[in-house]
């Protein structure tokens, strides 16, 4: 099969513009052309391309015979045939007609047969047959088409569908950004698409070579924000150099509202701290929370900035503060929530005195404690001797004497509603 001339295309009819629906005619060397393509329809069929090889996914055509005379011979479906792309087809027929992969006997390239698979089968006028083909690949030069091609492999006579072009113009098809105002240090996404099978694409600024990131023609990219930018993409093929821009304002924040959804609850109680903040998306919480988001949604006619944090408090009193940073400074608030019947030690004291009895002729120490304790379930005072001395009592008051030289300690466990539990050692004084 001979290749066509040096920068000549293949001859398409004004039918035969890929994606209308209507029968499109493949042209052939003679006037009277045996074959037609009817109903044709195509996924991706001229689509803008962008970097590397593009695939149009499915095409899909009905073969007629417009002929007067019956024929029964095959068919051969190739792509340009200075390519050789055959192998990556995948081609299903309908009907009594069935489809193989061949060698060209010419130019040694992969082509795909069509033929009847009874021999006898005559194909009428009118007739026709479906063809699917999948995996249609493009790698060609810069403005070059993609063709179907149909031969009539008896008769010699050879058909063009156009189903691709390569190249469109150098542009950015998307070059968006999720919010155009943000606060110090936000994150927002830029989301972009090339076409134009542009050679580079540069996500301006950056901190390549040239103050950019060399990107994908297809891409997203988080960026954490420090001041106004005009953030922007670059895309060069050849000698053609294009840009586009989605700019960013850094706006001074304010936190509108910071408080707990409960300000009162009971121990191990998970409660959110609320926050609605304004020209910014997160913020830090201390006490080891850290950086909060937020996110932004319609209420009563304006759009708030609003987040959640969930928090377990576990002391009596528990505040929390709210950070967000500005051009001009830190902007701050607190938030308080308190426990309910929380295990508190009113009162805890234990002290030694030494005293010298004369009439037995011994040294001996006295021990005094005293404790009180509030909404406290179980409680027991232990000395290092062994000996409980609270009783079970939650209030109380004793002393002991002991012959022993060295200080005891008192162990210390406590035990409240809601799974509250203390337990130490107390040194005595």
């Amino acid at each position: 099969m001979p290749a066509p001339a040096a920068g000549k295309q293949p001859p398409v009819s004004a039918a035969g513009k890929a994606g209308e629906g209507a029968a499109v005619c493949l042209h052939c060397d003679v006037e009277d052309c045996s074959l037609r393509a009817a109903a044709f329809s195509a996924e991706e069929v001229l689509r803008e391309a962008g970097e590397g090889p593009s695939i149009a996914n499915r095409i899909f055509l009905t073969v007629t015979n417009t002929s007067e005379t019956m024929f029964a011979q095959e068919l051969r479906l190739f792509l340009n045939p200075y390519e050789d792309w055959g192998e990556a087809l995948a081609v299903s027929v309908s009907g009594l007609w069935q489809a193989e992969p061949c060698l060209d006997p010419a130019g040694g390239q992969t082509q795909w047969r069509v033929w009847p698979r009874n021999k006898r089968y005559a194909c009428g006028p009118g007739e026709s047959f479906a063809i699917l083909i999948d995996n249609i690949i493009c790698r060609g030069d810069r403005e070059k088409m993609v063709c179907l091609g149909l031969r009539l492999e008896e008769e010699g006579r050879m058909g063009y569908i156009p189903v691709f072009q390569k190249y469109h113009r150098v542009l950015a098809k998307r070059f968006v950004c999720d919010r155009n105002t943000a606060g110090v240090l936000d994150r927002v996404t830029f989301d972009w698409e090339v076409l134009g099978n542009c050679s580079h694409t540069y996500f301006l600024p950056g901190h390549g070579a040239l103050g950019a990131w060399r990107v994908r023609a297809k891409d997203k990219l988080e960026q954490d924000i420090y001041e106004s930018t005009d953030y922007a993409l670059l895309m060069r093929r050849e000698e053609i150099t294009a840009y586009a821009k989605s700019p960013v304002t850094v706006l001074e924040p304010a936190i509108l509202s910071f408080e707990p959804e409960q300000k009162s609850v009971r121990y191990g109680t998970t409660v959110d701290l609320l926050f609605v903040l304004e020209n910014t998306y997160h913020g830090y919480i201390d006490g080891g929370i850290g950086r909060v988001e937020a996110t932004a949604a319609w209420q009563d006619g304006r759009c708030a900035i609003t987040g959640r944090c969930p928090v377990t408090p576990r002391r009596k009193v528990n505040t929390y503060r709210l950070s967000i940073l500005g051009p001009n400074g830190i902007y701050e608030k607190t938030a308080t929530i308190t426990i309910e019947r929380y295990l508190t030690e009113v009162s805890l004291s234990f002290t030694r005195i030494y005293e010298n009895n004369n009439e037995d002729k011994k040294n001996r120490y006295r021990y005094d404690l005293a404790w009180e304790i509030a909404n406290c379930r179980e409680i027991r005072l232990t000395t290092s001797d062994g000996v409980e001395r609270s009783d079970g009592k939650q209030q109380g008051r004793l002393s002991f004497w002991t012959e022993q030289d060295g200080k005891l300690t008192l162990q210390v466990e406590l035990k409240g509603d809601d799974g509250q539990e203390k337990c130490y050692q107390k040194q005595c004084n």
